[in-house]
Parts: structure tokens; C-alpha cells; sequence
């Protein structure tokens, strides 16, 4: 129904305890094999990246007014003529459960596991110093960008699409909408995975791929407006590639 609240339609208590729960079990198990410099050195070394290119964000997005001024323009446009029209279009009950159970499954597990045996394909071992680099940093820039997103979200205070009886995608009015945690957190691997190994070319776009079909989903599901994904993927892809690219200090 429409009236039901986030933590049924979207990731609940239980879901993000498990998923709490799966990332700690990842991190103990794969921390052992960055042997090429220590598990906390890693995971301190991607935190100070992420920090750093934050920090520096505004100035980026001026530098990159390229990248910047369409985003923004997108975005704009959806939240003030195309968000809830777009919304509006979808009345089937049956693919709103089918997209949210899609995009929690893709975003927690698919995902993940794809991005982890693709990245121990091309390091041609599973218990490697590189691969368990990436799987550290993924987990570590996955933490980050939930901290981060969570931050916007209640800033923004968005109505989610399914908010019963006024779904309009107001702002400032107690909704967790904007941006989507889901499009962050999937962006943000496939940019990992990407730069992980450059020349895996049909990989990184099937990565991309899978992202961006989670984002859709959660179009489709009713559980964000087309400009939260938008917004959510593009920060999504520039911490994925700052927790490996930007200068620490």
C-alpha cells in the first residue's frame, strides 16, 4: 500500500543489520589478504581520500563545470516539472515488489558479488593482496558514502514517492528521498570496480550496468524520484573514484 512507511518499503531494521552483519563478516575475512600493508592502513588511507576530495568538492565542481552544469540542469528540471509526472506513470502493485526486492538484492548481494569475483578474475586469485585492497576499500567507501547520503537526506528532508496521501516529492517536510542510498552505494562499486582494472572494459560496463538498474528499480519500486537516483549515482561515482584517485591531503 502506499501508506506504508520506509522501513517496510525500503531497507528496514532487520535488512541493515544483516547487511552490518555481512560487511563485518567480509571485512574479517578478506582483511587477512591485503598483506601488502595492513588492513587498518587501508581502510585509514581510503577514509582520508574520501575526506579530502569532500572537502574539495565545491571547488571540483566548478573545475569540472562540464560534468557539473548538466547534472545540476537534469536534475532541476526532474524535481520541477518531471519527478512526480514520471512517478504518477507507475500503478502496478506487482512491479513495486518486484523493484524494491530487485534493487535491496542487487545492491547487497549481486552487486557485491560480481564486483568481487570480477575484480579476483582479474587479479587471477581470490586470496590476494590486491584483491582483498579492493574489497577493504569497497567496504570502507561503501560505509563512507552511507554516512554521507544519510547526512543529505535529512538535510533535504524529502518526501519519498510512496508518502501516503502527498507523495509530491516536497522538500523540507521529514522525507528520506533525496539522494538515493541505493544509486550512491551501487555507483560507487561499479567506479571502484572500473578502476580496478581499466582495461576490463565489457566488466566495468556491466558493472555500470548493474548500477544503473538498481537506480531504475527504485524509480520503478516508488521508493525515490528520478532525480534523487540521478543526484545519488553522480555522487556515487565520484567517491567510488576518489577513494582511489584523490591525494589524501
Amino acid at each position: 500500500m502506499r501508506g506504508q512507511g520506509p522501513g517496510v518499503r525500503g531497507l528496514g531494521p532487520g535488512a541493515r543489520g544483516q547487511r552490518a552483519f555481512a560487511v563485518l563478516l567480509v571485512l574479517l575475512l578478506l582483511a587477512p589478504a591485503a598483506r601488502a600493508s595492513t588492513p587498518w592502513g587501508i581502510i585509514g588511507g581510503t577514509v582520508a581520500r574520501l575526506w579530502h576530495g569532500t572537502t574539495q568538492f565545491p571547488g571540483a565542481a566548478v573545475r569540472n563545470w562540464r560534468v557539473t552544469v548538466p547534472v545540476v540542469a537534469v536534475a532541476g528540471a526532474l524535481i520541477l516539472f518531471g519527478d512526480t509526472r514520471i512517478s504518477d506513470q507507475i500503478q502496478s502493485p506487482g512491479l513495486e515488489r518486484a523493484s524494491r526486492n530487485w534493487s535491496n538484492r542487487g545492491l547487497l548481494v549481486i552487486e557485491p558479488a560480481f564486483a568481487l569475483t570480477t575484480a579476483a578474475i582479474e587479479d587471477h586469485c581470490l586470496f590476494c593482496p590486491s584483491t582483498g585492497k579492493f574489497a577493504l576499500t569497497a567496504i570502507t567507501t561503501e560505509g563512507y558514502a552511507t554516512a554521507v547520503v544519510q547526512v543529505l537526506k535529512y538535510s533535504a528532508g524529502r518526501e519519498r514517492p510512496f508518502t501516503a496521501g502527498d507523495g509530491d516529492g516536497g522538500f523540507n517536510e521529514g522525507g528520506t528521498s533525496f539522494p538515493s542510498g541505493h544509486a550512491i552505494g551501487a555507483f560507487s562499486l561499479a567506479a571502484l570496480l572500473a578502476q580496478h582494472d581499466p582495461q576490463a572494459t565489457w566488466a566495468n560496463r556491466f558493472g555500470y550496468l548493474l548500477a544503473g538498474s538498481i537506480g531504475v528499480a527504485r524509480v520503478t519500486g516508488k521508493e525515490h524520484f528520478p532525480s534523487d537516483v540521478l543526484v545519488g549515482g553522480t555522487l556515487g561515482v565520484l567517491l567510488g573514484r576518489c577513494a582511489l584517485a584523490c591525494p589524501k591531503n
